[in-house]
């Protein structure tokens, strides 16, 4: 079916259900951010393959919501669908519920599928769509009723990660923290529904969605009682049994819907609305005595944000192993595509650094879809490549480049800019702007207690004294062999009442982009470290633990600051310090040149 056939159909599932609209989410079950092929739905209904859209259809017409990163993708993919691209955060674009109330009229019905629709989202657009006098219903997906060959669930095999790395707090241990995080809440259950937060808390590894090494489970859990909602017949052998001496029996994954583990005795249980499904959440708040479902926010992220000793030890083995794989691909890259010896694309230099970390012991996949741009589609934020339509990297540009790999040992994120040709004066003003910022968030201290949007303005400040900014944010947080986008840390504009503490793993990468021109983007992980203590408090600072070399030929030494200067040569003297030992002798010698003082 084509994508207007999809529509059509949708419509018409509609209409037999009494719906004026459907709206069709980016997520599953769990709220992932990468999802089974199962819930594809955005995908399937639209065409459009970013990683975060909405579509919103009626009788008459239909809209996908995305936001900057991926407005010249998705007006390349809606080109013929027959829907209208709304850009997100614009002033000129409604919000979806605003844009429904500009379509229905009072009394109409909104539908979307209730296993797919967090709780909070439904509760906020009910509140939106109430004063036009139209409601919303979440309900079983329409979709179901035309995708006739709709993937099945995945059962890839689910392994014990403690019995591959050494220093991960035992699962006991975790469990047992949890425990009394519900008894001092004064509650007796909680529901785990994040799918990261499962495979962090049992300390087990899977393969169901693309990049993230999670599996498909519930997680149940009160004080005497521990019970894992998964298909317990792709367990790694031994699994079942190591859980069953830490007290998680198993149970299937749809009994969670089936046969949830309350009574009429039940006690108060804890769940995180923002990551519960309406379709759970209904089916709790049914079973439950009234007033025992409890909202609460996640009792499992921050513990998971805040790196133990032996997690990031471990992150620091990751690293050296990318660090390795990285400079081996710069050195390959600056000795044969920068000069013009071999006739590449985005593609196939995206495919080359692959396999340098194909070569790396303990190489278990990409942690997100690369991100090659060269020229005009660097200043694409996610650029997405589309087959058979990459661009050559030859002549002169800059090529950005964001990549990540999963390793047994961690997660790693990393964008640099490369220079193919003769650099232009523009490129390297823009450049070295953007170095400044990466190093002055790198560089500067700050008290305990600060949030997140403190330190992306001080990453922006030197940008906006030139008149330039980014359209993303500063930092995201990284999981430990997880997700590579990790909350609750993040640096961005947005006020998030979350505070940075020691462990936190999350990444620097200011950015600016030039539309029809390039993108510049660098960045490195870090992880939030001790800084010192005064009269006037505890302050903390940043350990950066990427290890790759910047473009020295895009540097403006003279307008680097001394502090700047010397951050960069330190930075470099560690890049060779620790990689010149693992690196061929060729690599090395360009790794030496590469990292020579500024």
């Amino acid at each position: 079916m084509t994508i207007p056939e999809r529509l059509t159909a949708l419509r018409r599932e509609m209409h037999s259900r009494g719906l004026a609209a459907w709206v069709v989410t980016s997520t599953d079950p769990h709220d992932s951010e990468y999802t089974p092929a199962r819930w594809e739905t955005r995908a399937y209904i639209s065409g459009f393959t970013g990683s975060w859209g909405l579509v919103v259809v009626t009788a008459e017409a239909a809209a996908l919501w995305t936001d900057g990163r991926y407005f010249l993708q998705a007006e390349a993919e809606l080109m013929g669908s027959g829907l209208v691209l709304m850009k997100e955060a614009q002033p000129e674009t409604p919000t979806p519920m605003e844009w429904l109330k500009g379509q229905l009229h009072r009394g109409s019905v909104v539908g979307a599928d209730a296993q797919t629709l967090m709780h909070t989202r439904l509760e906020t657009w009910r509140s939106e769509l109430a004063p036009a006098g139209i409601s919303f219903k979440a309900t079983n997906d329409a979709l179901d009723a035309f995708w006739t060959d709709r993937p099945g669930l995945p059962a890839e095999p689910v392994l014990n990660y403690e019995r591959f790395v050494t220093g991960l707090v035992p699962r006991a241990t975790k469990l047992a923290a949890l425990r009394q995080s519900l008894v001092s809440r004064g509650a007796g259950a909680y529901l785990v529904t994040a799918l990261d937060e499962i495979a962090w808390l049992l300390n087990l590894r899977g393969n169901d969605i693309a990049y993230n090494p999670v599996f498909l489970a519930w997680l149940w859990v009160e004080a005497d009682r521990c019970i894992l909602f998964t298909d317990a017949s792709r367990l790694h052998e031994g699994v079942a049994l190591a859980l069953a001496e830490d007290g998680v029996t198993l149970k299937a994954y749809q009994d969670l819907y089936d046969h949830p583990p309350v009574a009429e005795a039940a006690p108060k249980t804890l769940v995180t609305p923002e990551r519960t499904n309406e379709a759970l959440h209904h089916l709790l708040t049914e079973k439950l005595p009234a007033g025992n479902l409890i909202h609460a926010a996640s009792l499992v992220a921050r513990p998971k944000a805040l790196k133990s000793p032996g997690e990031l030890k471990l992150i620091r083995q990751a690293h050296l192993k990318d660090g390795v794989a990285l400079v081996q691909f710069l050195a390959w890259f600056h000795q044969t595509v920068s000069l013009g010896r071999s006739r590449e694309t985005e593609a196939t230099v995206s495919n080359k650094l692959l396999e340098f970390r194909k070569a790396q012991a303990g190489f278990r996949g990409e942690s997100f879809t690369p991100i090659p741009g060269f020229r005009e589609n660097g200043a694409i934020i996610h650029f997405h490549l589309t087959s058979g339509q990459e661009k050559p990297v030859s002549a002169q540009g800059l090529f950005l480049i964001d990549t990540g790999a999963q390793y047994t040992e961690g997660t790693t994120d990393l964008t640099r800019t490369l220079l193919v040709g003769p650099a232009m004066p523009e490129e390297v003003e823009d450049y070295t702007l953007v170095l400044k910022a990466h190093v002055q968030m790198a560089l500067t201290p700050f008290p305990a207690g600060t949030r997140g949007y403190s330190i992306d303005a001080m990453a922006r400040r030197v940008l906006w004294k030139s008149l330039r900014n980014y359209g993303h944010g500063t930092g995201h947080g990284v999981g430990q062999y997880l997700s590579v986008h990790e909350g609750p840390p993040r640096l961005n504009a947005e006020p998030i009442n979350v505070v940075l503490e020691p462990g936190m793993l999350l990444s620097n990468e200011p950015g600016l982009y030039r539309v029809g021109h390039y993108g510049i983007r660098l960045e490195n992980l870090v992880i939030v470290t001790p800084f010192g203590k005064s009269e006037f408090g505890t302050f903390l600072g940043w350990e950066t633990v990427s290890l790759c070399p910047f473009e020295r030929p895009l540097i403006d030494v003279s307008r680097l600051e001394s502090d700047e200067r010397a951050w960069v040569d330190a930075y470099h003297a560690q890049v060779l310090e620790k990689l010149g030992p693992l690196v061929d002798p060729s690599t090395r010698s360009w790794l030496e040149e590469a990292c020579l003082p500024l």
